[in-house]
């Protein structure tokens, strides 16, 4: 079944928080607290079942510890339509080697008001990698899981 599909790291709820309260000082369309992951790719319309297969070595994959630090705008500050927080990890990097032109980040806004380079650091542990399902609605996106793992 072909579905709007992408693969995201979700984060602990005092992350989440913090990601939010960054996407208010941005303004636009801020994304909801429970909506904010780390993308680590979009796929678009895509049969999910290659993917998974593609992904089962995460079965025995662990934890992978994350660093966030500081801000950036694509597509770029001056045109800038989505806000989002840049993620750093090596063992992270491996995992998106496998996927090209992938940048792992956390989207705060969209079409933001305010393009200031605002300080965001902040550490964590990510321990479920989730292939999500996303419903395009007019009050905005909706998320559902189509395979968790648990890192």
């Amino acid at each position: 079944m072909i579905t709007r599909c992408f693969l995201a790291a979700e984060l602990p709820e005092r992350v989440k928080e913090r990601a939010h309260e960054l996407g208010m000082k941005f303004g636009g369309k801020v994304v909801d607290a429970e909506n904010i992951h780390i993308t680590i790719k979009f796929f678009g319309e895509v049969d999910p079942e290659p993917i998974i297969k593609r992904l089962k070595f995460l079965d025995n994959y662990g934890p992978i510890k994350i660093r966030m630090n500081g801000v950036g705008f694509f597509p770029s500050k001056r045109r800038a339509r989505v806000a989002w927080i840049r993620v750093i990890s090596k063992e992270f990097n491996d995992l998106l080697s496998l996927f090209h032109e992938s940048v792992p980040h956390i989207t705060v806004a969209r079409n933001p008001k305010n393009v200031e380079d605002f300080d965001f650091v902040d550490e964590c542990t990510i321990d479920r990698i989730t292939l999500f399902k996303s419903t395009l609605l007019p009050s905005g996106p909706v998320y559902s899981r189509i395979k968790t793992w648990k890192l």
